[in-house]
Parts: C-alpha cells; structure tokens; sequence
C-alpha cells in the first residue's frame, strides 16, 4: 500500500510538471493548489477502496469474529431468540 501511494505521487508530480508546461499563464500558487486538491482526491479514492472492518465480536465458542462493513448493504438486524437455559430443552410450542 506504501508502494501504491508512493506510485501515485510520482505520477502526481510528473503529470503536473507537463501540466504546467503547458499552461504558462497560470499562477504558481493556482497550480500548486490545483495539483494538492487533485493529490487529495486521489488519496480520497484511494482510502475508499480499502475494505473498512468492524469491531471485533467474540461469540460464546471464543472465536474471534471480523465483520467487514459494506456501506451498500444494510446492517443486519441482531437475534430475538432467548437462548435456552442450561439444563432445560428447548420445547417447540407449535
């Protein structure tokens, strides 16, 4: 990932310098700008590609559970069974 931000600055940079070779009648300080919004953006994009994860969850057996967060989907709902009390089978009541 170091390696992918470093590519992405160097290629920042020697687009830039084309890019203001080319229009020389802008100010240094409005390409400056231009190239640190665009650096920004990128680096934007970037963190939004990187899969986001949540807390970690513990469940009764002690596995370690990582969820990772999918900002399309909805967060699903959490249980509404009691869980059975030890020593009591649990009675279908149907």
């Amino acid at each position: 990932m170091r390696s992918l931000v470093i590519v992405l600055l160097a290629a920042g940079l020697v687009l830039g310098s084309t890019a203001a070779q080319a229009q020389k009648n802008e100010s240094p300080g409005a390409l400056a700008a231009e190239g640190v919004a665009k650096l920004v953006d990128a680096l934007r994009h970037l963190l939004e590609s990187v899969p986001q994860y949540e807390a970690p969850v513990i469940n009764k057996n002690g596995d370690i559970i990582i969820r990772r967060r999918r900002p399309e989907a909805t967060p699903p709902a959490p249980p509404t069974e009691k869980p059975a009390e030890k020593g009591k089978p649990e009675l279908d009541e149907t």
